[in-house]
């Protein structure tokens, strides 16, 4: 049938010379918690062997990558604003608000040990009378110059700007205390009105 042209290429043969049977999955790849190893099959077994009979008498799917219990394809579905789909338990849409996520129960527990711890502290501060509970002094009859001090620290905040500026004059030219001070104005002020009444 006439003459064909013979066509000559090289191709190169892939030769094993140190083959041997075994498994790609190994024990490593297991989750150690939730699976064992089972060489003769090469896969990672769930442990809980009573959870996937649950499940699967509950007519849902065991996964055996995850060792949980899911809700089948055929009941998924989308849901309304404000409800979501529970794959985990009832495989139906469920209220939001009914499904606290981990985040949202450890802010609750976050904010709840703040409050507490606040709490607390405004009471220790209370009975010790300290920072914010700080009593600025208690009267003591028989030292004058302590409930002086006392009436210090209290008053001079009350006072006008003028008042204050004369009495900052006033220590400020002699050693006078705020009692001195009350009864050298006071004095002043009566000869003033006696004098406006003449």
């Amino acid at each position: 049938h006439g003459e064909h042209e013979v066509l000559c290429t090289e191709v190169a043969v892939e030769v094993h010379q140190e083959c041997q049977c075994g498994c790609k999955l190994q024990e490593h790849h297991c989750h150690p918690q939730l699976q064992y190893y089972h060489q003769p099959s090469c896969r990672c077994v769930c442990s809980e062997t009573e959870k996937r009979s649950v499940c699967l008498l509950a007519n849902k799917v065991w996964d055996p990558y995850s060792c949980q219990c899911l809700c089948p394809l055929h009941t998924i579905q989308p849901c309304s604003t404000g409800y979501m789909f529970d794959f985990s338990s009832s495989c139906s849409c469920v209220q939001v608000s009914a499904e606290a996520s981990e985040g949202m129960i450890a802010a609750i527990v976050i904010l709840s040990v703040a409050m507490a711890g606040l709490v607390i502290a405004g009471l220790v501060m209370y009975n010790q009378k300290t920072g914010l509970c700080k009593e600025v002094s208690e009267s003591d009859p028989k030292d004058p110059d302590k409930n002086r001090d006392s009436d210090h620290i209290q008053r001079t905040g009350l006072m006008s700007q003028k008042s204050r500026k004369e009495y900052e004059v006033a220590t400020r030219d002699s050693n006078i205390t705020l009692y001195q001070f009350d009864e050298k104005r006071d004095s002043l002020n009566n000869k003033n009105d006696t004098v406006n009444e003449i």
